[in-house]
């Protein structure tokens, strides 16, 4: 895609408030005035922090509080004795929820675990209170080194999102056993925390209010406002209105309930997996039903370690069979997941494996190790990141032995339909993702072994191959036609930060042929239609189409009033010669009849015009395999005396079908191969195995990478036409970004060094072989 259509692109609707401090995150909320109902007292915002457990594995036994109830300002110490008793629930978004709510007994269960809560005027007393309890333990032995402890892992039946844990085609162990050529490789990755700029942050409020009581509202900084609203109604049993059924109701038949449970999302410090679900968003609600005033919690850098979900560590064996002339034959990932004992969710290391590559005979098997840590969750292509860094490595191996070009091999097991399903592709431009990043990135460069240098420093060049899933998840939307012409977009979606707002926005505004300052989109608010959770990079696509649908249901309806009119230059016209655009019913040969749609309101004594859209409902099922595609470019340059990394030059070219604002897509690309270039070289959590503590649980040690980092990188839109595979015609771009990219650095790395390194974090240790 040319620099143009990025720079035409309309800029985010949003920029302007965050740049200039306007734009209103959970934390900024410091008085609840704004979401109480007309007649209600204002109550005064008290704050909440969390006394976290001093151990991995065991029971309280006292909890000494008297220090901090006799701190001046503290209103409340919330512990197992106190708390308000939850009843069981089952998160939608696959956290420990399911399995662990917080302060209803006195076990522990992970170090860093909420113990107690308090509640004070202000978040400074609240803290030093907190630090004043001190606990009595009864701890008992915890598991917690992984490495010792293989001999207790168990077969996973089902991870990610319910994906077989086995998945197998053909019989790969015999064709690897009788392969000419063969790989056999193991691979470790490292833990990794999510380091949002905003951390985990919740303000909870009963309201007291007359015909309003048993009403809860939750302000929070989450990628699912109805997930956590249906969690919070199930956990304080406030009725099937406020279940599962009010998620269903909608999105089968449009019905909306009048709920018991409103959760408000405003503008969100990045999510990526790690905002929704989590326990903390249950303490503020559970010390606002005792005290009866608004509660906010805004977790510190060291809670959000142990108190929100991150990547668990694996340890991957990956075996590659082939014949000399480079076709695989076979393909076995044994994958061995790092979880916890609260966890519903395993990182499914093998989703894109399955599906990148032509091989006859596949087998992957993911088995867990259950630690006593927090539990791990979703982070930025679950499964993708990690399962893309081993198989990239590993193909770029076998293309050395084969003496190919990394690129050759990968034409050479082309999968020309998906090697699970059997389907056609929807689209796939993974060709032309290869061929223009290689042009653009100067691959013809890359000597099989680099001998460039500059000064103490060898220069490597490196690719892989990125992919990500399609998922297409229901969604419902609202769009309500005023007579002034504007139009109003609702849907309880999320802008985490990826640019919702705008692209969602112009979807409106593309439909109806309206200029973008005539819609206004309203998101985050379960008050609105349900718009899905903004994960799994769907939020374009699953919102998107339940507002397009919504559009041409809004054209029909205008259509319908406008023909039955005698006012109208449309009447009597059939259905399926007007058109909408712009405002105007127009007859589709007839171009001199035409009906501003501000006039058919008016005419029919209408202030606005209301449809809804729902989209979705089966999942994405489709008679084609979805998915985009990506190739990833990298060069390094290495130092041969003290082992430093530094990556100068990053190319990713993408084919993610429609792109419905290249300013926003590239943004969102740009930052997926920067956090790539930390997976690859940085993000490391360490864990004490004998406390079962993150140790480096702050930004100044858990290195992220920084401006410093960031190479040269360029971003190309490979054009692609999609609509076999929704109306929309888009594919998720979030996630794609971060994918392969570990991979093209380590092969960089390898092409610089001839050192082939297989752990993540890569490090100045193992570039130098100590």
């Amino acid at each position: 895609m040319p620099d143009a259509a990025i720079n035409n692109a309309p800029v985010r609707i949003d920029g302007h408030a965050k740049i200039t401090g306007q734009g209103l995150y959970t934390g900024d909320v410091n008085c609840f005035d704004r979401y109480l109902h007309p007649g209600e007292a204002v109550r005064p915002m008290l704050h909440a922090a969390v006394v976290p457990a001093g151990i991995a594995f065991g029971r309280v036994l006292h909890l000494d509080t008297a220090a901090a109830q006799r701190l001046p300002g503290v209103r409340l110490v919330m512990t197992p004795a106190n708390a308000p008793r939850l009843k069981k629930i089952r998160s939608l978004l696959m956290s420990e929820q399911s399995n662990y709510l917080p302060l209803q007994d006195d076990n522990v269960r992970y170090h860093g675990q909420p113990i107690a809560l308090v509640v004070a005027q202000t978040p400074e007393i609240a803290r030093e209170a907190a630090m004043l309890i001190n606990a009595t333990y009864s701890p008992q032995p915890a598991l917690l080194d992984f490495e010792r402890n293989l001999d207790k892992v168990k077969p996973a039946k089902k991870v990610g999102a319910g994906s077989k844990g086995e998945v197998k085609r053909g019989d790969a162990e015999a064709a690897f056993a009788t392969a000419p050529i063969k790989v056999d490789a193991h691979y470790e990755l490292q833990p990794a925390h999510h380091n949002a700029i905003e951390p985990g942050a919740t303000v909870a409020y009963w309201h007291a209010h007359d015909g309003l009581a048993n009403r809860l509202t939750v302000v929070s900084a989450t990628q699912f406002v109805y997930g956590d609203a249906v969690a919070l109604g199930e956990a304080f049993g406030l009725g099937v209105k406020d279940k599962l059924p009010r998620i269903v109701a909608q999105v089968l038949v449009g019905k909306e309930f009048d709920s018991a449970v409103r959760v408000i999302a405003p503008l969100i410090g990045g999510g990526f997996g790690s905002k929704g679900g989590a326990n903390h968003t249950m303490l503020p609600a559970m010390a606002a039903k005792l005290l009866g005033h608004p509660v906010k919690l805004v977790l510190t850098r060291q809670d959000t370690f142990s108190q929100m979900p991150y990547r668990g560590g694996a340890d991957i064996r990956l075996r590659l069979g082939a014949t000399p002339d480079g076709k695989l034959t076979a393909l076995v990932q044994e994958s061995l997941l790092q979880s916890s004992e609260t966890a519903s969710f395993l990182e499914p290391t093998s989703e894109v494996t399955q599906h990148l590559y032509a091989v006859p005979n596949f087998h992957a098997t993911h088995k867990v190790l259950r630690l006593n840590t927090n539990s791990p969750g979703w982070m930025r292509a679950p499964g993708v990141t990690p399962g893309q860094f081993v198989l990239e490595t590993a193909m770029d191996e076998l293309a050395e032995q084969l003496s190919l070009d990394p690129i050759e091999l990968r034409l050479r097991n082309y999968a020309e339909v998906d090697p699970e399903s059997g389907k056609q592709w929807s689209s796939k431009s993974l060709r032309e993702c290869y061929a223009q990043g290689a042009e653009h990135f100067g691959w013809h460069r890359r000597q099989a072994r680099s001998t460039e240098h500059q000064g103490e420093e060898r220069i490597g060049y490196g690719m892989a191959t990125a992919a990500y899933p399609t998922n297409h998840f229901p969604a419902t939307a609202r769009l309500i036609l005023h007579a002034d012409g504007t139009v109003v977009a609702q849907s309880a979606t999320q802008e985490i930060g990826q640019g919702a707002i705008t692209s969602l926005s112009q979807v409106v505004a593309t439909e109806l042929a309206l200029p973008l300052d005539r819609i206004r989109l309203e998101i985050g608010d379960t008050t609105l239609p349900f718009g899905a959770f903004s994960a799994g990079s769907s939020t374009s696509l699953s919102v998107g189409s339940a507002l397009r649908v919504a559009a041409q249901e809004l054209a029909e309806r205008l259509a319908r009033i406008a023909r039955v009119d005698k006012a109208s230059p449309l009447y009597l016209c059939a259905l399926k010669d007007i058109t909408f655009q712009g405002g105007v019913l127009a007859h589709r040969i007839e171009s001199a009849r035409r009906d501003p749609a501000t006039a058919v309101l008016s005419r029919a004594g209408r202030e606005s015009l209301e449809v809804k859209g729902i989209a979705g409902r089966t999942f994405g099922k489709s008679d084609y395999a979805r998915m985009a595609f990506g190739a990833q470019f990298a060069r390094v340059a290495v130092n041969e005396f003290t082992g430093s990394v530094r990556v100068t030059h990053m190319t990713g070219a993408f084919a993610a079908g429609r792109i419905l604002n290249a300013r926003t897509a590239r943004s969102q690309l740009l930052g997926g191969m920067v956090w790539g270039v930390g997976h690859a070289l940085l993000e490391e959590s360490l864990r004490d195995i004998r406390l079962g503590a993150w140790v480096n649980a702050n930004l100044a040690e858990a290195h992220v990478p920084t401006n410093a980092d960031a190479p040269d990188i360029e971003v190309i839109f490979v054009p692609e036409d999609d609509t076999r595979g929704s109306e929309l015609g888009a594919k998720g771009i979030g996630e794609i970004g971060i994918t392969g990219v570990s991979a093209a650095i380590a092969n960089a790395i390898h092409n610089a060094t001839g050192r082939r390194l297989r752990n993540l974090p890569i490090t100045a240790e193992q570039v130098l072989g100590l």
